[in-house]
């Protein structure tokens, strides 16, 4: 959580506790939102402008994996679907966001065990395949 924080100061110096949310969000994208001084930018992409408008937040955070919506000094964590991960790779390589209904999920308790719905067989060669990193696209947010 302490690097969670760090991270979060970055954009917003004065937030002071990082909460999991306890339910989804749903944040509907309109035209409105559309900006293009938001490409690559955490705080103001145009998923982050909805959720400002929509929430009447006072800021947002929005990355490919991860969300945060700023209230006050207190942060609330998001889970970002893959569809909300596609649709920001597409806008900051500069083609638009689609307007729509989206839905930022409750993010997985750490250490929970996960239902196994399939097993993953080692590869025969134990060579593993090379990561693929997406580029030309916002920074992954790290401490």
């Amino acid at each position: 959580m302490k690097d969670s924080l760090n991270i979060v100061r970055k954009f917003y110096p004065d937030v002071q506790i990082i909460k999991q949310a306890k339910r989804n969000l749903h944040i509907e994208v309109m035209r409105q939102d559309m900006t293009t001084k938001g490409r690559k930018k955490h705080d103001q992409c145009v998923m982050a402008e909805a959720c400002k408008r929509s929430l009447h937040a006072d800021g947002a955070i929005i990355s490919l994996g991860t969300a945060y919506i700023i209230r006050g000094k207190t942060a609330t964590r998001y889970k970002v679907p893959q569809a909300v991960s596609r649709e920001i790779v597409s806008y900051d390589r500069g083609s638009s966001f689609e307007p729509g209904l989206y839905t930022l999920y409750v993010p997985q308790v750490q250490g929970a065990k996960q239902p196994e719905t399939h097993k993953v067989l080692p590869r025969p060669s134990g060579r593993r395949k090379p990561a693929h990193l997406t580029s030309n696209v916002r920074m992954a947010l790290s401490a």
